[in-house]
């Protein structure tokens, strides 16, 4: 018997462009480690389950696949031309001791590198001084990620590292990974400068300037946040989405479009805020339907020069000290 309502069963062939073996074999490619005679330049130790960039320039010109079981170590002095669409891909933490007058460098000489991926790590990864240039987000076939460089289920400790021209959606993406980012300046990207998306983090004396979208955007992600600034952003300064829980202490927010957007059930506690020359300085509403409103909670603010201090959608809450300004 038809259930009620359906009189007619309709069929249509199921097409597939590929197929499962091809899905299979794409995707496996990017497992495999990469050979140490297409890298002659780099140092393969099976012993150590360890693969070494050691000082000096290496031109890569294929993808540098690192397995789970092993580590990727970069020595003070690396410098890592990715070019023809390469990148280095790891599935073992990342350990790069640059220094101040040594950096680790990854760029790319003809625009098409497409960055570092670590993805799902067992340790955590370490990064000190290393200058990420002029990078693209990942795009192998089927395969696409956002973010220059990317973390993605992979602890990571970034200190003194610069995101500097990226050319990807996000100069740094970190998703459901816990991270401490310190010192780092990430500058001149075209969409956000650092996505992090369900993850748990500190950032301190860091910062975001010349975005062409937002300075930071968290989603379902616990945040803290301490003297920070973030500087001439298209879009948001910073925005907390899907319900986030975002600290921000001691931040200076100047000439972006929104200096803080909370949105979708996010609580963000602010204090010692300096908020200058933007469109709206502090703006809270619910924007998915699955979300509800959201909170924005102010202490010692300094708003200067905006063309709004705030708006908030109805079931949203602004409080500016003691003040409740919407409930």
């Amino acid at each position: 018997m038809q259930p009620a309502g359906i009189d007619t069963t309709l069929a249509i062939p199921l097409r597939i462009s590929r197929s499962l073996e091809q899905l299979k074999i794409g995707r496996d490619a990017f497992r495999r480690v990469s050979s140490p005679a297409s890298f002659p330049t780099l140092i393969f130790d099976q012993d150590k389950r360890m693969i070494l960039i050691p000082a000096g320039l290496h031109q890569f010109q294929q993808d540098l696949i690192v397995p789970a079981d092993y580590t990727l170590h970069l020595a003070a002095g690396a410098k890592v031309a990715l070019d023809n669409k390469s990148a280095i891909i790891s599935y073992g933490a990342v350990y790069a001791q640059g220094s101040a007058d040594k950096p680790v460098e990854l760029f790319t000489k003809d625009g098409s590198g497409q960055g570092l991926q670590v993805i799902q790590a067992a340790r955590a990864s370490l990064l000190n001084q290393v200058i990420f240039r002029g990078l693209r987000n990942l795009h192998k076939e089927n395969w696409m990620l956002t973010g220059a460089v990317t973390f993605y289920e992979s602890a990571v400790q970034l200190e003194a590292c610069r995101f500097l021209d990226n050319q990807s959606e996000d100069a740094l993406n970190l998703v459901r990974s816990e991270f401490q980012m310190n010192h780092c300046l990430v500058q001149n990207t075209t969409s956000d400068g650092l996505d992090a998306d369900f993850c748990k983090g500190t950032i301190s004396e860091s910062q975001f300037i010349h975005t062409t979208n937002d300075g930071v955007d968290f989603s379902g992600s616990i945040i803290t946040l301490n003297n920070v600034l973030m500087q001439n952003c298209g879009d948001k300064g910073l925005s907390a989405g899907e319900a986030s829980d975002i600290t921000l202490l001691t931040a200076e927010i100047k000439n972006c479009n929104i200096g803080i957007a909370s949105k979708d059930q996010s609580t963000v506690h602010g204090r010692r805020l300096i908020i200058e020359d933007c469109a709206q300085a502090l703006v809270a509403f619910q924007k998915k339907p699955e979300y509800g409103p959201a909170m924005l909670l102010v202490e010692g603010l300094e708003a200067e020069n905006n063309d709004r201090l705030y708006q908030i959608a109805p079931g949203s809450r602004l409080q500016i000290d003691d003040e409740l300004i919407f409930e």
